[in-house]
């Protein structure tokens, strides 16, 4: 059975996305509380968010917040936010995804990708990757480019991180996050219906070939002639994982758990012969940079005698 038959046969909810009318969409930051704005109000952060977020025009702004147009459009550029008009932000409203990008986002999400949601509650998709995997992110970045709000496709960020033993670890990141819209918003309610992410059994048998690739390239591994993706998944969810690699694709999967929380497990793990497997079905996606995760060929060749 495909995966399209047993959608159907076990109704399944496919995710269709839902054209916002305008009742719902983002509304326009305003001043109905009659407060007066500032020059000091239109801190970096607040520009990026009523530009980008808000949807506000450059006049807009600079009336409200009193300075000129022209004051406005040159911080933008310091900021390197793309400067489109106003109505092409509108237009982004109903804008949906192709399918290429909505499978990207389906095996991101399953992987390290998040979806935030600001204090105004519109949401945006964010992917961060450590610099090592630069290409990685730009080759996202490439399929996801008329979502993104910047010239430059993704940006750097420095981070010191505090290792358990007491010692720190600098750390740069890379990350690319798309303008906000109402397909963001769908998106968050179903990977995180209780404000957690989860990969539900709706979620999982609408991912592709392509989704499940892109999933591997976030979390796979390979262990010799075994492969593994790790992760922390509930019980349900390894239920629901379990049950969809051995209906979809006929691959029975091993989850390890996480000693410090009995209830997660931490590691999902293919045996030689199931790894095979994995790995004829993700091969032919698998980006350049990313293909240290695959088989080896001369293994893969004998597994396969």
């Amino acid at each position: 059975m495909n995966q399209v038959e047993y959608i159907e046969e076990n109704n399944i909810s496919k995710f269709v996305p839902f054209l916002i009318g305008s009742k719902n969409m983002i509304s326009e930051a305003d001043n109905s509380q009659g407060r007066k704005f500032t020059k000091a109000d239109l801190t970096d952060n607040v520009l990026r968010e009523e530009y980008c977020n808000n949807l506000l025009s450059i006049e807009k702004i600079a009336k409200k917040y009193s300075f000129t147009s022209e004051i406005v459009r040159n911080r933008l550029r310091v900021l390197d936010i793309a400067l489109i008009h106003n109505r092409a932000f509108r237009s982004r409203q109903n804008w949906l995804l192709t399918d290429v990008q909505q499978e990207l986002i389906f095996g991101s999400l399953c992987g390290d990708a998040t979806i935030d949601i600001n204090i105004s509650g519109s949401s945006n998709f964010i992917v961060t990757h450590s610099m090592k995997q630069l290409d990685y992110l730009i080759w996202k970045a490439d399929i996801l480019r008329n979502w993104i709000p910047f010239s430059v496709p993704y940006k750097t960020q420095f981070q010191r991180v505090k290792l358990p033993q007491g010692t720190e670890l600098d750390y740069t990141r890379c990350e690319i996050w798309t303008y906000v819209a109402p397909i963001f918003n769908e998106l968050r309610s179903l990977f995180y219906p209780n404000g957690i992410k989860i990969i539900s059994r709706d979620i999982l048998y609408q991912l592709t070939p392509f989704s499940l690739a892109v999933w591997f390239m976030d979390d796979g591994s390979k262990d010799e002639d075994s492969m593994n993706i790790s992760g922390c998944w509930s019980s349900n969810e390894v239920i629901d994982i379990t049950d969809w690699f051995a209906t979809i694709h006929n691959i029975r999967v091993k989850f390890y758990h996480n000693t410090k929380n009995k209830d997660n497990g931490s590691n999902m793990n293919f045996s030689p012969t199931q790894a095979r497997k994995l790995n004829d079905i993700i091969a032919p996606f698998i980006i350049p940079s990313m293909q240290y995760k695959l088989l080896p060929q001369r293994l893969h060749a004998e597994l396969l005698q």
